[in-house]
């Protein structure tokens, strides 16, 4: 694993994506961009993504977030919470979708934000600056 300050500094390089890696025969339509992919090596937390997939039946279910899903990690005293909001476009607001408690973790950041974008068949996990 690398250090918080590395992990930070190839975030910062991540504007863009050459192509998308394939993480999971378990989740075959799920695929990471070169930022996200560097994330998880440099973290070690493929279990995230895995995570983030895991909920794709519950997304689906809602026209909400069935196109776009923030989640966003949150890590304090080696325990994390793992949420993924939703735009209520009638009150102007973000209501928590989905919550998950993560009872340890090594996770060296603080917090993180994915985003999964559906595209066609597709769902791809990215970081906000390759949007």
């Amino acid at each position: 694993m690398k250090t918080k300050e590395e992990i930070i500094q190839n975030m910062a390089y991540a504007t863009g994506t050459q192509g998308y890696t394939r993480f999971s025969p378990f989740a075959p339509d799920y695929v990471l961009t070169d930022g996200v992919k560097q994330l998880c090596d440099d973290a070690d937390c493929f279990w995230l993504v895995d995570a983030i997939a895991s909920y794709k039946e519950k997304v689906m279910t809602d026209l909400d977030v069935a196109s776009f899903q923030p989640w966003t990690l949150t890590v304090k005293d080696n325990k994390a919470t793992l949420v993924c909001k939703k735009d209520n476009y009638e009150t102007d607001s973000q209501d928590i979708f989905i919550e998950q408690k993560i009872p340890f973790t090594d996770f060296p950041l603080d917090k993180v934000d994915i985003w999964v974008e559906r595209s066609d068949e597709l769902f791809v996990l990215l970081l906000p600056s390759e949007h």
